[in-house]
């Protein structure tokens, strides 16, 4: 069972280590400099010492326990201690209660004086919030006395409040700050160098640390060069001076590399030193065209897209130089062709016309030129076999045939001399082939006698028949003799023949 403590007998009441000021805090944190902070601090010591000397005046007087073996009644001996800390007559749940109160304005005002110490670590409290600044210290004061007079729920508000106005007031200086920087961004695009000073200036002072203030500020102090290249770069633009204004550009790249706009400048002075380039490249371009050096000529339009991939004037240039070449080398294959035809050398004049039909399919003279030509050239080829096999007229087939290609011959627009040779001497093999011979056979009237293209001419012993000039065959048979064929050529004023079968079969 728990010892209950005589409720007579004095309790020893152990003082808790605390900042019970918030004027204690900013003494710590280097706030003295400051003569209201200084008073409060110095007020604040004396209240603390007051609460001490309250505080521990009844252990120096106390008499020894009862019993040293007693344990608290409360959960912990710390609570049990702490509940009677106060007021030694309260019962142990209100005392704990009262515990709880204290620790919570405790802590209230430890977050008052951490936003304390944040606010004069980051910022200086200027006219933007010294009243806001002034009514927190204020509050915190009040929450003292409250604190003091162990009103702990007057004390959590009001040190609650001024950590409140606390916070606003950092926020309201960040939002200052904020404003201020972009303030000053915003002057520096303008190329306004005093009101980008202006405004870094002020988020400095509020914010001293701040590194985007003191970068601001150091671009704005910059600004007036920067802007004088800027001009001078300008004025070499005009003059089309563009590697000038390059190197005015890149200038202001190693003073400033986050100038507004400085990229695009660059790339537009990119862009006009191209643009020059490509009219060098066209001018030469066309001067060579015009006096048909079409080598150099292609050469100056590939450089210019080379820079400009999408010029037009380059690439008409190109097409007009293959066009220009294209007609040349037509107008050469086309009289290359036509001197093959005057020679009657109709592959040499085909291989001309094809080259042609090569380089554009719809050129007249070389569709043309190749039908006629491809047309000679088979009829004179066709002659020329006559000429070389006249014998085989004496078949009715090919002598019509030979008469048809002397027809087609006689229409053919071009009749050169080897045309015409070739020609009269079929024509003069037809007349000679078309008028019949009268050709004498003797036999022994036992000799069964055939002769090709003709048919049979039975058994005799004379016989005269009237025959084409050309190759026939003879053939002879007859019963207990080896057959004979014999190959003829009859020809005008020729010898009799004679065809029998001698030799017997064994």
């Amino acid at each position: 069972m728990t010892n209950t403590p005589n409720q007579n007998s004095p309790v020893e009441i152990q003082p808790i280590e605390v900042d019970l000021s918030h004027q204690q805090q900013s003494k710590r944190s280097g706030t003295s400099n400051n003569p209201r902070i200084l008073m409060l601090a110095i007020v604040g010591i004396s209240i603390a010492l007051v609460i001490a000397a309250l505080v521990g005046l009844p252990k120096l007087i106390a008499p020894p326990t009862a019993s040293t073996s007693a344990e608290p009644i409360a959960n912990t001996a710390t609570v049990a201690a702490s509940s009677q800390s106060s007021d030694p007559k309260l019962a142990p749940f209100a005392a704990s209660q009262k515990q709880l109160a204290r620790n919570r304005a405790e802590q209230d005002l430890k977050t008052f004086v951490e936003l304390q110490l944040k606010l004069e670590e980051s910022m200086s409290v200027g006219e933007w919030g010294q009243d806001s600044y002034d009514a927190a210290l204020d509050l915190a004061t009040q929450g003292d006395a409250a604190f003091l007079a162990e009103d702990f729920a007057t004390a959590i508000t009001t040190y609650s409040a001024a950590a409140e106005e606390l916070t606003n007031l950092i926020q309201t200086g960040e939002a200052l700050v904020t404003s201020k920087l972009a303030e000053g961004a915003q002057a520096l695009i303008a190329r306004q160098p005093n009101d980008a000073l202006q405004a870094f200036d002020a988020a400095l002072a509020i914010s001293s640390d701040n590194k985007a203030a003191q970068k601001g500020r150091e671009r704005a102090l910059l600004l007036p060069e920067v802007i004088r290249l800027e001009r001078q770069a300008r004025n070499q633009e005009l003059a089309q001076d563009w590697s000038g204004a390059r190197a005015s550009y890149e200038e202001i790249f190693k003073l400033d590399p986050e100038t507004s706009g400085l990229d695009q400048r660059l790339a537009d002075v990119s862009a006009g030193s191209d643009e020059l380039s490509v009219k060098a490249q066209l001018t030469k371009a066309f001067a060579a065209l015009e006096s048909r050096n079409y080598q150099q000529a292609k050469k100056s339009f590939n450089a210019a897209l080379s820079i400009d991939p999408g010029n037009s004037v380059a690439a008409g240039g190109l097409e007009q130089i293959r066009q220009e070449t294209e007609i040349g080398k037509i107008a050469q294959l086309q009289q290359r062709a036509s001197k093959a035809a005057n020679q009657e050398d109709w592959s040499q004049a085909i291989e001309q016309y094809n080259k042609a039909l090569a380089i554009d399919n719809n050129i007249a003279f070389a569709r043309l030129g190749l039908e006629q030509a491809e047309q000679q050239q088979r009829t004179f080829a066709v002659l020329e076999r006559i000429v070389a096999n006249p014998d085989k007229l004496s078949s009715d087939k090919l002598l019509k045939d030979g008469q048809r290609v002397v027809d087609e011959a006689k229409q053919l627009k071009q009749q050169g001399p080897k045309l015409t040779n070739k020609l009269q001497a079929v024509q003069a093999l037809l007349v000679a082939y078309s008028t019949t011979v009268e050709v004498t056979i003797h036999s022994d009237a036992q000799t069964q006698v055939v002769l090709s293209s003709v048919g049979e001419l039975g058994r005799f012993s004379n016989k005269t028949v009237s025959l084409r000039p050309g190759a026939y065959t003879l053939i002879g048979s007859r019963d207990g003799c080896r057959d004979i064929r014999e190959k003829i050529t009859v020809r005008p004023g020729m010898a009799p023949l004679d065809i029998r079968c001698r030799e017997e079969l064994r």
